[in-house]
């Protein structure tokens, strides 16, 4: 089944933001480097009118859009509001012929859209004219709602609406290190009880001394005469300091802040909330748990992907640490597909109110 998703070709710099709902149900938000039009790029399965039921692998059950808008003009309008002006507009027709070729090759229609003070401009494939207007609001109101809210979301903690004091570089780095340190925290305790459920140990094995050797250097400057007790916590710390190299300051500093215990040092990288909402994120019990899953059931769940990401690369390539920069020519990590969506997913979870919303 061709969805002919995305509708539009690929434009170089923007940043792609992927949500796929479904098999059958996709989006995608792109976002201009400088200026320019942004893009929200959607798949709409709808009910069969003859039948009222969804009918997959035809081509009247799935309508592919692209909605674009100047990203220096207001924000999106109320995500109920626009999602019906969109079905409105698409029902009422008015089509106009364009030039523009979609990725695949078809002649686009334009459907020019005003709202309150924001305007944009619709576009399909010519064919599917028909299509939308017949499209029925009960199926199509509620996927195009469900997009503009993501599409806020994502605009909104990317463009630095939140989060003020920090760039949203180093914002995605925090992010990761969070996650990391999550899924560190159950390796080290793992490793530490030399539990078989850690399988993949022997890298853990070669870079053990350099950690203890780290976490040594952190707590043996304060009292030379003993050594550091090797905790979980610690381990977890070290494991992170040595994955992120120099992309941010280190979590183990001998220089840090007198009287951060162990609990307090955790707790400041760490703070128990932020434990909580990442937990909820995790669609496991435990990360360890996501390993045993299908790759395929992975790949469908970004986090369960990022989780697992996170324990390969920390008991694969511990000593490899992330680049934020391109000149070792390969991609600076903040670059890698799905990273940056990750660490937007992580802060909206941990300054929202609401959470992210996937639907």
């Amino acid at each position: 089944m061709d969805l002919s998703f995305p509708l539009l070709e690929k434009r170089q710099g923007d940043r792609e933001f992927n949500d796929p709902l479904s098999s059958w149900h996709f989006r995608q938000l792109s976002i201009p480097e400088e200026g320019g039009r942004i893009r929200l790029q959607i798949t709409i399965p709808f009910s069969d009118l003859l039948v009222g039921r969804i009918v997959l692998g035809t081509r009247s059950a799935i309508l592919s859009i692209a909605v674009t808008w100047q990203s220096r003009q207001h924000s999106l309008p109320t995500p109920e509001l626009l999602a019906k002006e969109i079905v409105r507009r698409l029902n009422e027709g008015g089509f106009k012929p364009t030039d523009r070729k979609g990725r695949n090759r078809q002649r686009l229609a334009k459907l020019p859209i005003k709202f309150e003070r924001w305007s944009g401009d619709i576009y399909l494939q010519w064919t599917d004219r028909d299509i939308a207007e017949v499209l029925p609001p009960r199926d199509a109101v509620p996927a195009l709602r469900s997009a503009v809210r993501w599409s806020h979301w994502m605009l909104r903690f990317s463009e630095g609406q939140k989060l003020r004091g920090i760039s949203w570089r180093e914002r995605i780095y925090i992010a990761h290190r969070m996650t990391a340190l999550m899924v560190a925290d159950e390796i080290a305790d793992l490793y530490l009880k030399n539990s078989p459920r850690l399988f993949s140990r022997e890298r853990l094995d070669e870079i053990y001394p350099v950690l203890v050797q780290t976490i040594k250097d952190a707590y043996g400057s304060r009292n030379p005469e003993t050594t550091p007790h090797v905790t979980a916590h610690r381990l977890a710390l070290a494991l992170v300091d040595l994955k992120f190299g120099t992309t941010l300051p280190k979590l183990l500093d001998k220089n840090r802040q007198t009287g951060l215990t162990d609990s307090r040092l955790w707790a400041l990288y760490l703070p128990k909330q932020h434990r909580s909402l990442l937990r909820k994120l995790c669609p496991a019990d435990n990360v360890r748990d996501l390993i045993d899953w299908p790759e395929s059931e992975r790949e469908n769940s970004i986090a369960a992907d990022q989780f697992s990401g996170w324990w390969g690369m920390l008991t694969g390539t511990p000593d490899v640490p992330l680049s934020s920069s391109r000149k070792s020519g390969w991609p600076a990590f903040h670059d890698t597909p799905g990273v940056e969506e990750w660490a937007t997913r992580v802060w909206n979870a941990l300054y929202s109110r609401d959470g992210f919303p996937s639907n």
